[in-house]
C-alpha cells in the first residue's frame, strides 16, 4: 500500500499547478479538450479503485471486530486479497495512460485531485486497519505459542511411557 501511495504521489502530487505548457500555446483548446477527456477517464478509473480500497476496508473493519471477539473469520482475509487484486489491475491500466498525462505536462484539475485525495485517504484508513489485524495476529501467535509448546512436550511424554 505505501508503493500505491508512493505511486499516486509520483504520478500526479509533484505537478504544477495551472495549465500545461501546451496548453497555453497556440491549440489550446483541442490541447485542453484532450487533456479534459483524458482527466475524466483517470477520475473514473481512481474512483473505481477508490472504490475498492472501501470495500476492503468495510471487511478489515469486520475481522478486526470479529478478531476482537475471539472469532476466527479466515475468509474476510480472501476477501480482501481479491479485492486488493483488483485494485491492482486498476492501477496497472491506469500506468499507460498515467504516463500520457506526465509527457503531454498536464496538471491535475480540481475533480482529479480530489479523486486522488479519496484514493489516498482510502489506502491510509486500509493501511491502518490491517496493521491492526497483523498486531493481532502477531499477539495471538505469541500467546499461543508457549500452550502449544506444551502440548507437543506432552503428546511426545505420552509416547515415551507408552506401554506396547
Amino acid at each position: 500500500m505505501a508503493t500505491e501511495r508512493a505511486t499516486l504521489a509520483q504520478g500526479f502530487g509533484n505537478a504544477a499547478a495551472g495549465n500545461s505548457a501546451k496548453e497555453r500555446s497556440h491549440g489550446h483548446h483541442a490541447i485542453s479538450a484532450t487533456t479534459q477527456l483524458g482527466e475524466e477517464a483517470l477520475c473514473a478509473s481512481f474512483e473505481r479503485q477508490a472504490a475498492c480500497y472501501q470495500r476492503a476496508f468495510v471487511l478489515a473493519e469486520e475481522l478486526c471486530a470479529a478478531c476482537r471477539s475471539g472469532q476466527s473469520k479466515t475468509e474476510l482475509v480472501e476477501q480482501i486479497s481479491g479485492i486488493l487484486g483488483e485494485a491492482g489491475l486498476i492501477q496497472a491500466e491506469l500506468q499507460g495512460a498515467m504516463r500520457q498525462w506526465q509527457e503531454r505536462g498536464c496538471s491535475p484539475g480540481p475533480h482529479l485531485q480530489s479523486v486522488l485525495a479519496q484514493v489516498a485517504g482510502a489506502i491510509q484508513r486500509l493501511d491502518e486497519r490491517i496493521h491492526e489485524i497483523e498486531r493481532f495476529f502477531q499477539t495471538r501467535k505469541s500467546l499461543l505459542a508457549p500452550e502449544f509448546d506444551t502440548l507437543v512436550r506432552a503428546r511426545q511424554m505420552q509416547r515415551a511411557y507408552r506401554i506396547y
